[in-house]
């Protein structure tokens, strides 16, 4: 029987999708695209495509219901060995998920009626993701932290579950800066890059920074910081004001070329409160950085401790470790020159060509 998939054009797809079809094309497999953008780029490279004009939710579960429904009507889903999509979670498809389960991230929020208030608001989402993707052939992870997670909140048998790491922005040769010491009347620069204050950690960084500066107050420092949101009066603005930081710290807005911003640093970190994976661990590594990262980082899976980055246990004194951290890279900063190069070359293979290659090798 000739082998057969179809493949969802949705979430992250489009940095893997072409490596993905040539794989099929190589191996004799027929596959079909199913889309929702009219003008999708991709329709050329498949066999057949369908149009479903409407978004592809992947929070509600209402509409994902009313979305498989749509998909059963046009295709004939027992015609396919798979159908696959990336975040997307269809009950019988094979999903890339790269976020965690809404019952994972509430295990983050301290604030106990919060939690509470949110837990009653999603209680069916909540209810949906226990029992959703029991029945899906394959679910694919980006790190042992959300396999753990899915197997736990989503009742997964854990021999449905695969590892794929993604790929990430790898610096090119002559993109990456040469190592160059920091001398008495220079800076260390530190760099973080926060989409959200509190989730993606910039509220962790900045209580690390104020530790870091009272308990080490000779070293020289100053941090960079992206945070697309900040304005004047913002909260961001008020904490930088409350612990005395607003001469210590940069806030940059989005940047379009990350190149300049890494090679303007001497050090950075991924503190986020919880993080699938985290690219930008890869991406900094691949420029020579010595990264920190917290224990909750899903992009543990992929660093050596003391020989490619620096991890900070994402305990009770996640803050202090990070201070303690930045003063220990700091002091041993100027012998890290041979620490960079390892790094780089440790994150080379995580492409998202690689990626592509685990989700068909697992599939066939």
């Amino acid at each position: 029987m000739k082998k057969r998939i179809a493949i969802i054009e949705s979430g992250f797809i489009n940095f893997y999708i072409e490596n993905l079809v040539s794989l099929c094309r190589k191996n004799g497999v027929s596959i079909d695209l199913i889309t929702n953008k009219k003008d999708s780029e991709y329709k050329e490279l498949f066999d057949k495509t369908f149009f479903i004009f409407e978004n592809f939710s992947h929070k509600n579960f209402r509409r994902r219901k009313e979305l498989e429904d749509k998909i059963k009507s046009i295709i004939d889903i027992s015609a396919y060995d798979y159908i696959f999509a990336d975040g997307l979670g269809l009950s019988f498809c094979c999903t890339v998920f790269h976020n965690p389960t809404l019952a994972f991230t509430l295990k983050s929020y301290k604030n106990f009626f919060y939690k509470k208030i949110i837990q009653i608001g999603h209680i069916r989402r909540l209810f949906n993701e226990r029992f959703y993707y029991k029945n899906s052939p394959k679910i694919f992870v980006v790190s042992n932290i959300l396999a753990d997670d899915y197997e736990k909140h989503c009742k997964i048998d854990k021999d449905k579950i695969t590892i794929v790491y993604p790929g990430s922005q790898i610096a090119k040769d002559e993109d990456t800066r040469p190592f160059s010491k920091i001398s008495d009347d220079e800076f260390f620069i530190i760099g973080q890059s926060s989409t959200g204050l509190v989730p993606k950690g910039g509220y962790i960084f900045l209580k690390a920074l104020r530790i870091f500066r009272k308990k080490y107050p000779r070293i020289r420092f100053r941090a960079r910081m992206i945070y697309p949101k900040y304005k004047k009066f913002s909260l961001l603005y008020f904490y930088l004001k409350l612990f005395r930081l607003e001469n210590f710290v940069e806030v940059l807005p989005y940047q379009k070329a990350m190149k300049d911003f890494y090679n303007s640093l001497n050090c950075f970190c991924c503190v986020s409160q919880y993080e699938a994976f985290g690219r930008v661990v890869t991406e900094a590594m691949s420029y020579k950085l010595p990264v920190i990262l917290t224990s909750n980082i899903g992009a543990v899976d992929v660093v050596m401790d003391n020989e490619t980055a620096f991890v900070c246990l994402a305990n009770k004194k996640v803050e202090e470790n990070i201070a303690d951290k930045l003063a220990s890279v700091y002091k041993n900063y100027n012998n890290l020159e041979q620490f960079g190069e390892i790094a780089r070359e440790s994150v080379k293979k995580y492409t998202w060509e690689k990626m592509a290659k685990d989700i068909f090798y697992t599939l066939y």
